[in-house]
């Protein structure tokens, strides 16, 4: 195998891990037929969906990043931890997709958030991008690790800022009761 093809796989699967964030979000939630308390349970239960969805996506990309801390680092292993991180990725996205945005009247403004997510995630695979060209699988997998470092606090930021839509009102108690605490 020649270095600059490996080399462009490599980046190639890193580019996928962080563009793979183009998750749609559409629908408007709950038809406002349901009383407030059913209304409240939709809406913790999809407050619940981003915790845990975020919460393993952070999981994943720290445990990715682990792996490539290895002072023996091989290509093959370079290689695996991106195939992770795109695999993660690729759960987080189908997992906001379907959770769609929030059944509360901050809809537009979450469309806002997860928009400005997908724009920060595009940001580190430029990051990702410089790697054109590199042999250096050691540099590579700094970059790569500065980058998955930034999509996991892009993606808590992302919740936190949800949360601040409504704090005191219904969605702020929704993460609240769903056990969003840890993020």
């Amino acid at each position: 195998m020649r270095r600059t093809g490996t080399s462009r796989l490599y980046l190639a699967l890193a580019i996928a891990a962080l563009v793979g964030i183009g998750f749609s979000v559409t629908g408007c939630g709950s038809s406002g037929d349901n009383t407030t308390t059913s209304a409240a349970s939709d809406l913790e239960t999809w407050a619940g969906g981003v915790c845990t969805a975020v919460t393993k996506y952070r999981t994943s990309l720290a445990a990715t990043r682990e792996t490539l801390r290895a002072e023996d680092l091989s290509r093959p292993a370079l290689q695996v931890a991106v195939q992770n991180a795109s695999a993660a990725t690729r759960a987080f996205t189908t997992t906001l997709g379907d959770l769609g945005p929030p059944p509360a009247p901050q809809v537009d403004e979450a469309k806002k958030i997860l928009q400005e997510l997908q724009s920060s995630l595009r940001t580190q695979a430029d990051k990702v991008k410089s790697l054109s060209g590199t042999n250096d699988v050691k540099a590579a997998a700094s970059t790569i690790k500065e980058a998955l470092a930034a999509a996991s606090a892009d993606a808590k930021q992302a919740v936190d800022e949800l949360r601040k839509l409504d704090p005191k009102g219904n969605l702020g108690q929704a993460f609240d009761r769903a056990g969003c605490s840890s993020l």
